[in-house]
């Protein structure tokens, strides 16, 4: 655009399709109340992509780019691009797929008296005849796909200030962020309303279990404050430090940990009542990194005289990597379930559940007495992510010699310290708030102090 400004623009257009089995050996349970198959299996047959795979191929897929760098002095340049982008299908395990659909996939249980001297089923025998026939399989789950499943859509944007402080060093400050729509998320859409009396009576399908829909209700946003300074290896010395300020919020559950299991919507009718931080969302993270080549014995440096002094003690190199960050984000949750459905409940809400930093203890990381059972038959009104797990503050250390055995040959000793100060690093609180052990931590997120040798030959 001129000498100062280049701007970088473009497009993109990106076509995937579903994906389907080659023997069209998958099925889908039809959950669109129009049509003629409505509550029941479909199987795949041969024909177009939608009779193969269920979802029809979305083909508006246009993404397009926009970046720029203006120099603002020979020192100083600002950065800036925002594009659209879009996700791919990833890894599909089998569970989450057509082919986990009655009849390619039978679960059958078969149980033993704990007192029974053998089994009910030795396997030395085989199946029995008809065993896996799926006329057995008592209230199956299932599986289903929309007809019409966008690939996810990823707005992304940052701000960038860079600034050469010297000869070999960098600093910047930028602002990232991005929002995305359509993410994948599974939710069970045979999970019966609260109420009372037996489970399966209650669900939208009573023949069968939990009915896995994979839809694309899911949608995120992040943003950050990001600082960095960069130092070159120069003089002996490598140096990386950097700072991010962020936030991260979903509505999302997919394999959420609460220390007690994975996190499930609670109202599968109500997607968006879990919007909330994310189970990934660290507010701040500090990492520095270092190496450092002693100046001792060596060529120039202090007892670098003489060729002896340089071998006794040259060579030395000591390096490090400090890591502060805070906890991730968390989520309350209840048992046994007040509503007597299959999700995953929360409790009631009462107060800010967070204690000040000087009143958290290991038995007592939160207050669990801001939280109340939810009265019988009712969902509970707290929200995702409201507990913070406790942060981490860790330094890994380098001690490392080098010896110079011949102009092509070098032998590197090396010490490594994971976790050198031997810190205690508190692991997730149970987040089950009505459980004896509510609040308390028992676990850690890093060993202790590690200790690893290595010799090296480097040619």
């Amino acid at each position: 655009f001129t000498p100062k400004l280049p701007l970088n623009r473009g497009a993109r257009y990106e076509v995937q399709t579903p994906m389907w089995e080659a023997q069209n050996q998958i099925a889908n349970f039809d959950l669109n109340p129009g049509s003629p198959t409505y509550g029941r299996l479909v199987n795949a047959r041969s024909g177009s992509i939608r009779e193969r795979s269920f979802s029809n191929v979305d083909l508006n897929n246009i993404a397009p780019r926009l970046g720029f760098s203006y120099a603002i002095d020979a020192k100083t340049v600002l950065r800036g691009s925002v594009g659209v982008f879009y996700g791919g299908l990833g890894f599909q395990a089998v569970a989450p797929f057509g082919s986990a659909n009655l009849p390619y996939s039978v679960n059958i249980t078969e149980v033993s008296a704990t007192t029974a001297a053998t089994s009910r089923l030795p396997l030395s025998t085989g199946f029995p005849s008809g065993f896996l026939d799926p006329a057995r399989a008592v209230n199956p789950a299932a599986f289903g796909l929309p007809e019409n499943f966008p690939m996810s859509e990823i707005y992304q944007w940052n701000l960038n200030l860079q600034r050469e402080i010297g000869a070999q060093t960098v600093v910047s400050l930028a602002y990232v962020g991005s929002g995305s729509s359509y993410l994948r998320g599974f939710n069970d859409l045979n999970a019966p309303p609260p109420g009372a009396g037996a489970i399966n009576p209650r669900r939208p399908f009573p023949t069968y279990g939990a009915i896995t829909f994979s839809s694309p209700f899911a949608h995120a946003t992040y943003h950050s404050m990001q600082a960095k300074a960069e130092r070159r290896f120069s003089g002996g010395l490598s140096l990386l430090s950097s700072y991010t300020w962020s936030h991260a919020i979903d509505n999302s559950v997919d394999g959420e940990d609460t220390g007690n299991g994975s996190v499930t919507p609670q109202n599968p009718l109500n997607t968006n009542a879990e919007k909330g931080s994310s189970g990934i969302d660290m507010r701040h993270r500090w990492v520095t990194s270092a190496i450092y080549d002693l100046p001792v014995g060596a060529k120039g440096g202090f007892l670098g005289g003489s060729q002896v002094t340089r071998a006794l003690l040259g060579g030395w190199q000591l390096g490090g990597i400090f890591n502060v960050q805070s906890g991730f984000q968390l989520t309350p949750t209840v048992a046994p379930n007040p509503a007597n459905t299959t999700t995953t409940a929360r409790p009631n809400l009462l107060r800010n559940p967070n204690l000040a930093r000087g009143e958290r203890t290991v038995d007592r990381w939160y207050d669990p007495t801001a939280f109340a059972t939810p009265a019988q038959f009712t969902f509970g009104n707290a929200g995702r992510g409201i507990l913070r797990a406790p942060g981490l503050v860790n330094l890994d250390l380098l001690v490392a010699r080098n010896f110079q055995v011949t102009e092509r040959f070098r032998a590197e000793l090396r010490g490594e310290f994971y976790n050198a100060t031997n810190r205690l690093h508190l692991g997730r609180p149970n987040v089950q708030t009505n459980a004896g052990q509510a609040g308390r931590i028992t676990n850690t997120q890093v060993p202790n102090r590690q200790v690893q040798l290595g010799l090296r030959l480097v040619f």
